[in-house]
């Protein structure tokens, strides 16, 4: 839509590509990804925020690169005190790899005690894949050592606080935990 209104109002349309829409997220163009391709050439500017992502695009003509979340030297902070546990974070939806993080915590729990998983993401965005997670943490007998944060605005001090941070996605273009 953005693409076609820009091109009635004669102004200039840039597209940016975040996520690999078929292989990260599972998703398809409405209109097929032929004419998909044809409305992206008929962009003014092509912004992909990693190599990868416009290497996934590949037939898209000379997109720019320029990398998401990246932080100033301000930020970049190590924490000597950490905390006893590893930190997923992200929408709590399959192709993230909840799960992945699940099932590994569950194998490093049962040869070291006394850590914790937590999981800061918003989990209403698929309901029944949260109450999957639930029953599956349940059968691992893993109540008390894995915790659901839901969404967070202080996910900085989490990460800095954290042994470790975990990226299960199948496919991620630049996660912002990288």
């Amino acid at each position: 839509i953005g693409i076609k209104l820009a091109q009635k109002c004669k102004v200039k349309h840039v597209w940016h590509f975040r996520e690999m829409q078929d292989i990260g997220l599972n998703l398809r163009p409405y209109s097929g990804w032929s004419r998909w391709y044809k409305l992206a050439g008929e962009s003014d500017a092509v912004i992909c925020i990693s190599h990868t992502i416009a290497n996934h695009y590949n037939k898209v003509r000379n997109p720019f690169v320029i990398y998401d979340a990246v932080s100033d030297q301000k930020s970049l902070l190590y924490e000597n005190d950490k905390e006893d546990y590893f930190l997923f974070c992200g929408s709590i939806i399959p192709s993230k790899g909840v799960e992945t993080a699940i099932d590994a915590f569950s194998l490093f729990n049962k040869v070291r005690k006394g850590y914790k998983l937590i999981i800061a993401g918003e989990v209403n965005v698929m309901p029944s894949y949260y109450e999957d997670l639930r029953r599956r943490i349940s059968h691992l007998e893993l109540i008390r050592e894995v915790e659901f944060l839901g969404f967070r605005k202080d996910v900085s001090h989490l990460m800095f606080k954290a042994q470790a941070l975990l990226m299960c996605s199948f496919n991620e273009g630049l996660g912002r935990v990288t």
